[in-house]
């Protein structure tokens, strides 16, 4: 009974490599595994043809085990309720056909549609999500893996409803049947549920003695990082701040994971108001960034939430402006909750908190470009001097430029784009100030409104103007997707201006994407002839001349880096020890020990799993900018790790 849900799949599995379908096989085991590691870009690609081969092998079992792990990834983790509440519902209905009624994998298929609910708006569809996961706990008992998930629904919709003594006496109930039907030995099958329940309550020592014990049990990745920032949220509300900030993932591991954001952006709250982060413009670029994908995704309530605590922050260091923008935000999501509850009232506090922020005066002085240089530091105050020193010096160009700048890095699209068109009403040629208004629309993802900044930069009359027109359509193209157009514009903009680094480089890199690999080179070899500095370009024309063969111009450009390479021929010399990134076809990065043999290709000295095509003594180009930070000190064992870029 324990292994119910598994037992079916591993038969399956073994079924389908003896009828010849191992490829549907293995797309079952990457799935879960993908789900689970939070690689969801992965899960993404093997999606579409994981359903189309189990529908194509007649199995609908395996389709509703396919298209609930692809849910679990979008929903659960991910968070895209917005866009896939539609394939919830329409999971369910299929799971419950006389086919697939009996499939034990379409119990869970109910939790993928409750937690689809619960994101949406947890407390305001607690009732409904309570009643769907005890209608479905009753259809199985506690041997089957999926009871403690649909469990979890229902203890999270209990503590959304506030009822958190019936949360935590049901958590006790379920651990119980949970230990004795299948005989595990942790004391907690129930970790998240209780300690998440256990801090409601406000027991946080017991909830860190849950979650400690927790994470000697976990090893997907994903399972991994998520029992990290809820210690850390746990050590923050219990006044341990150092240790808290220690403890949280980096944003740039958060982002992408959407079941995480709301605990590390309570954590980081809290640690600014008690000023163990600074809580400054950077926290809130970065909780403007959690709150809006929550708010695309449709995760009203947490998107909500998100916005409160932006708003209380920025009173918290006395920026009325914004606060009062993101209030208009949580405001505008209030009418979207199925039903209101506190919002109205914690709105009515903010009011009173944003009405006791005074209006904060900059000092100006009498001297514009003088006051220039005080500003580049915090964009939000940037922006409130900017304003009131333009209303002093409107014809100011610098200063007008200034506050786009400090407006643009916080977000303020409108107002940049407003302060751009009066300004370009009276200077219409003005090409420097068009090309910014165009970068605002593109910013803003409005392609329409870059268009016709393009077209204006077109008729404008400034020598610069054809070189900046085709390198801003470039962009145009390139947020656009037409490949050809980017690459049209990019040979114009080198024609134009063959010193152009930053273009030669980006059309270097469309050339080499389309493998054409002799043109790449010619440019790279003008680049490297017209400049006397070294750049990314040299490292490039080594890549690219390897890979043809051209050793006389990797020769050249090690000397310009300050190599010297003996020889005519290939470049086979040993130097030191790296890593070489591959990857699978379904996306999965594997890494291979190698010896550097040149600035750009190394020898594979590693064995790869059987099955997995081996590399073993391979000839390898790769790109190189590691893929790894420098160690914090120097440290004789660090290997760096490249990315391949061809197998010679």
């Amino acid at each position: 009974m324990v292994d119910i849900i598994w037992d079916w799949v591993g038969e399956a599995k073994r079924a389908l490599r003896d009828s010849g379908r191992s490829r549907l096989a293995e797309l079952m085991d990457q799935i879960s595994s993908y789900t689970c590691d939070e690689k969801h870009a992965q899960v993404d690609a093997i999606y579409p043809e994981a359903v189309a081969l189990a529908r194509e092998a007649g199995n609908p079992w395996i389709e509703v085990f396919i298209r609930h792990w692809n849910l679990q990834s979008r929903i659960l983790r991910r968070h895209q309720v917005g866009e896939w509440m539609a394939e919830a519902v329409s999971l369910i209905e299929f799971a419950n056909r006389p086919e697939t009624r009996d499939c034990p994998q379409s119990i869970c298929t109910t939790q993928d549609l409750v937690n689809c609910y619960g994101n949406i708006d947890g407390p305001g569809y607690a009732e409904e999500r309570i009643q769907a996961t005890r209608e479905t706990l009753a259809r199985i008992d506690a041997g089957w893996p999926c009871y403690q998930c649909i469990a979890g629904e229902l203890i999270s919709a209990l503590n959304d409803a506030g009822r958190v003594d019936e949360a935590m006496e049901t958590i006790e109930q379920i651990d119980l049947e949970v230990r004795q039907a299948r005989r595990i030995r942790t004391p907690y099958p129930m970790v998240e549920s209780r300690v998440h329940t256990l801090r409601l309550m406000g027991r946080l020592d017991e909830a860190l003695a849950v979650n400690e014990e927790g994470r000697k049990h976990v090893n997907d990745e994903g399972d991994v990082r998520k029992r990290a920032q809820e210690r850390a949220l746990l050590l923050a509300l219990r006044g341990e701040l150092e240790e808290a900030q220690k403890a949280s993932p980096g944003f740039d591991v958060v982002r992408g994971t959407h079941s995480s954001y709301i605990d590390w952006a309570e954590t980081q709250r809290i640690l600014a108001e008690k000023g163990a982060v600074p809580n400054d413009w950077q926290l809130d670029a970065y909780l403007r960034i959690l709150g809006d994908d929550l708010l695309t995704n449709g995760v009203l309530r947490d998107a909500f939430q998100v916005f409160v605590w932006r708003c209380e922050l920025a009173c918290l260091r006395g920026r009325a402006g914004v606060a009062e923008r993101v209030y208009a935000q949580a405001e505008a999501i209030v009418p979207r909750l199925r039903v209101p509850l506190d919002a109205p009232a914690i709105l009515a506090s903010l009011n009173g908190r944003m009405a006791a922020v005074p209006a904060q005066e900059v000092s100006l002085g009498d001297d514009a470009d003088a006051y220039l240089e005080t500003v580049g530091f915090d964009p939000e105050l940037d922006a409130i001097g900017l304003a009131q020193a333009r209303a002093r010096w409107p014809e100011h160009r610098a200063i007008m430029l200034a506050l786009v700048s400090a407006l643009r890095t916080t977000d303020q699209f409108g107002e940049a784009q407003a302060i751009f068109e009066t300004w370009l009403a009276t200077h219409p040629d003005d090409v420097d100030a068009i090309n910014l208004l165009g970068a605002t629309y593109l910013d803003a993802g409005d392609l329409d409104g870059a268009t016709a900044a393009y077209e204006r930069m077109q008729a404008c009359d400034h020598p610069d103007q054809p070189v900046m027109s085709h390198w801003f359509a470039y962009r145009l193209a390139t947020q656009r997707g037409d490949d050809d157009e980017a690459v049209e514009h990019l040979c114009q903009v080198v024609s134009l201006q063959p010193s152009a680094s930053n273009a030669t480089q980006a059309l270097v890199s469309h050339l080499v994407a389309r493998g054409d690999l002799d043109e790449a080179l010619g440019h790279l070899d003008r680049i490297c002839g017209l400049r006397d500095d070294v750049g990314g370009y040299d490292w490039e024309r080594m890549v690219v001349a390897t890979c043809l063969g051209r050793w006389e111009a990797v020769r050249s450009s090690a000397a310009r880096i300050g190599w010297t390479l003996e020889g005519e021929g290939p470049i086979d010399e040993a130097w030191e020890l790296v890593m070489i990134q591959f990857q699978t076809s379904d996306g999965d990065d594997y890494d291979l020990f190698a010896q550097r043999t040149g600035p750009v290709t190394a020898k594979i000295l590693s064995m790869t799993l059987v099955g997995d095509r081996s590399h073993y003594l391979d000839q390898v180009v790769f790109r190189a900018t590691p893929l790894n930070a420098p160690p914090e000190e120097e440290d004789e064992d660090h290997t760096w790790v490249y990315p391949v870029m061809r197998v010679l």
